[in-house]
């Protein structure tokens, strides 16, 4: 069996969330046009945030929440997508990593 994965690098700016997002889906628009697509695409560790650790509360979110929907709104039914942000649950912060499945259901975090 053949297995195709995208490692994606991308410039990634510390605290910039939204551009990092943006450039993030931009990525994986330009995937989901390709006639042979990935089966799994990895991005970098904290791929929204960087390290901006000191302001982890401003850019925490649960999981699943929004950078996710906006990830399964590009790659269900297309491939599997794994990567990391920074995660809150209640008033607890991880580097969290997620496996979202191509039927846009999370298999694990």
């Amino acid at each position: 069996m053949k297995l195709n994965i995208a490692i994606v690098q991308m410039q990634i700016l510390d605290g910039e969330k939204e551009k990092n997002l943006s450039n993030g889906l931009t990525i994986l628009n330009s995937l989901s046009d390709l006639d042979n697509l990935p089966d799994i695409v990895c991005f970098p560790e904290l791929f929204t945030t960087g390290y901006d650790l000191e302001n982890v509360k401003k850019y925490a979110e649960s999981i699943p929440g929004e950078t996710i929907k906006k990830i399964i709104s590009i790659s269900k039914n297309k491939f599997i997508v794994i990567g990391t942000i920074i995660e809150r649950d209640n008033d607890k912060f991880y580097n969290c990593a997620f496996i979202l499945g191509k039927n846009w259901k999370m298999i694990g975090k």
